[in-house]
């Protein structure tokens, strides 16, 4: 990763990635997930990597998502700009010693409007229907709850930026901030073991870490539901020390 930033006085490409997060709720996505574990097999067992539907499960899967609901404005989750620099080190050293895990909390207060200005989770943000429900919003709450299955990440990438700040290249796969006609690069979702059940006025709090180690880097999360600032019920931890999904550095 850092030979690309060892040579001063030139651009970086991407200048910076911000990462996105939103819950998600998909029958047909999170039916099609649960039904992987069958093509695992069952290679592993108890003391070695997690078989079957818990490997499934605890692996995120690039998705272009359609039949599911996306009900709440993306959330940051954390950010990586390039070139990297530290004091007193040079842009070599300073790469070898950078740290890059991350962690975020992010919580989502469900409104009764269902976010539906934000689509499936693979399109841009919609002013107009944003305004439409609005318009129509009650007490702020859903009337029946929701079910949620996972959690879809997407980014914001800026690829250069001017010396002036003026003009800059974006490409992004958050709503708020879609690429219109660009079709190169798909959410990441992160299935729920179970999904999780949220009552009317309740909110929804996304834990999820980055994490790494000399030779691999992978992500950790869970679910909180939220009610009257009590936590009424919290989803399993996924994925814990990468024991089912990792990418080798």
């Amino acid at each position: 990763m850092p030979f690309y930033h060892q040579i001063p006085l030139k651009v970086s490409l991407p200048l910076s990635i911000s990462a996105t997060v939103d819950f998600l709720i998909s029958d047909t996505t999170y039916g099609f997930f649960c039904n992987i574990f069958l093509s695992f097999g069952n290679k592993k067992g108890p003391g070695g990597k997690p078989c079957g539907v818990l490997h499934a499960m605890e692996t995120p899967y690039v998705v272009r998502a359609h039949a599911a609901s996306q009900l709440h404005k993306e959330l940051p989750c954390w950010e990586f700009t390039h070139p990297l620099q530290k004091d007193g080190m040079n842009i070599k050293d300073a790469a070898n010693h950078v740290d890059n895990e991350r962690c975020v909390h992010a919580v989502f207060k469900i409104g009764k409007d269902n976010g539906a200005a934000y689509g499936p989770g693979y399109q841009k943000y919609s002013q107009s229907l944003d305004a439409l429900t609005s318009s129509n919003k009650g007490d702020g709450e859903s009337d029946n709850g929701n079910i949620i299955h996972g959690f879809l990440g997407t980014f914001h990438c800026v690829l250069y930026q001017s010396v002036a700040g003026t003009d800059s290249s974006v490409i992004s796969i958050a709503p708020t901030t879609f690429s219109v006609g660009m079709f190169s690069w798909f959410p990441l979702f992160f299935p729920l073991r179970e999904p999780q059940f949220v009552p009317p006025g309740s909110d929804v709090r996304c834990n999820m870490w980055r994490k790494c180690d000399d030779s691999r880097v992978w992500y950790e999360w869970c679910s909180e539901v939220i009610s009257e600032e009590q936590i009424v019920s919290v989803s399993n931890l996924h994925n814990p020390n990468g024991r089912s999904s990792f990418v080798r550095l």
